[in-house]
């Protein structure tokens, strides 16, 4: 079972769960994704700068009534209201104890001082480790209590997480990853996984990647394999391949794009079928008369009339090829005349 499918299992099942992990490794992005991906009420708290009673104990206040003055708890929104449906607390071990102590009812109960919330389902938290044998963080010890309370305790891998990274960067992402799993122990130890995203962040922006990467690790390589895969073609080719027509429409917008994209759409009837209607019609303007590119525009006509209409007519109105403006012209008319009888 993967960690998205025990996560997915724990959530399912109203499990608290402690991840455990190197930094770097996506436990956050993990949780934060599956929460919203499942459209919870959910709240995050940073551990180790939270303050117990501001956050979710409560503030005492002073009140009044028929015998005198006492004290009452005026608790968060989310809370007051019986709300929130997931709590997840970040860097678990390294908050202060009075932070974890006052959490201790709130994981096993799922209450505050006796007070139960009824629609909080989960309890997560995520934390480093305290015995990792590379690296030494500034974390506490969980004790056996707290550890209990957790019902699904998983051990997060150091490594990329590919579904994140293939999401957000697409190939440069999978060749991000295979080169991170692919490089020797001491490159992976000074590359986090998050330090790989900013790579990748650099990289797409622009950026230098010796500005990111730490002085003692060679980044020649993964900079080879990015502007490798960093062409029109094999940009067209992963567009085409996930018919991402929001990409494809974003990818043509660029004029340097365009301009190499356009021999490869002429010569190519599947890439005319899928880009074509993708174009502004500026540049469509601009090729209904190549004669590679005009045939896939007439055979758009019939399902796109409102698109090519105008387009076509002034094409025709223009165009000193007078036969060639004619027969556009007839051919648009009876697209109209089909699609009229039709419906």
């Amino acid at each position: 079972m993967s960690t998205l499918q025990a996560l997915e299992f724990a959530l399912t099942n109203n499990l608290n769960v402690l991840l455990k992990g190197r930094h770097g490794v996506g436990k956050t992005h993990m949780v934060i994704d599956l929460f919203q991906r499942k459209q919870l009420k959910y709240m995050y708290f940073s551990a180790a700068t939270m303050d117990p009673w501001v956050d979710f104990i409560g503030i005492p206040k002073e009140a009044h009534d028929e015998k005198g003055q006492y004290l009452e708890i005026i608790r968060p929104k989310v809370f007051r209201d019986d709300e929130v449906e997931a709590l997840f607390f970040d860097e678990f071990n390294r908050a202060p104890s009075k932070v974890r102590n006052a959490v201790m009812e709130l994981i096993q109960f799922k209450s505050i001082n006796g007070r139960k919330f009824n629609n909080l389902k989960v309890i997560w938290t995520a934390i480093n480790p305290d015995d990792d044998q590379e690296e030494s963080y500034d974390v506490e010890r969980l004790d056996g209590a707290q550890t209990d309370r957790f019902q699904l305790q998983l051990d997060i891998p150091y490594e990329p997480f590919v579904p994140y990274f293939k999401e957000k960067f697409g190939n440069l992402g999978i060749i991000g990853t295979n080169w991170w799993a692919s490089s020797n122990k001491e490159t992976q130890r000074c590359i986090s996984p998050r330090r790989l995203e900013y790579l990748l962040d650099t990289y797409k922006n622009g950026g230098d990647l010796k500005w990111i990467a730490p002085s003692n690790v060679n980044i020649t390589q993964l900079q080879a394999l990015l502007m490798e895969e960093d062409t029109v073609p094999n940009k067209m080719a992963a567009i085409f391949r996930d018919k991402d027509t929001i990409k494809g429409q974003e990818f043509l917008m660029n004029e340097n794009n365009f301009e190499q994209a356009i021999n490869l759409i002429a010569n190519s009837p599947e890439y005319q079928e899928f880009f074509i209607p993708l174009m502004i019609d500026e540049k469509l303007f601009m090729y209904i008369g190549n004669p590679k590119i005009c045939p896939t525009i007439t055979v758009h006509i019939t399902g796109n009339l409102n698109k090519f209409d105008g387009l076509l007519r002034r094409f025709c109105a223009a165009t000193p090829r007078k036969e060639f403006g004619a027969a556009l012209l007839k051919t648009l008319e009876q697209a109209k005349t089909q699609a009229t009888v039709q419906a």
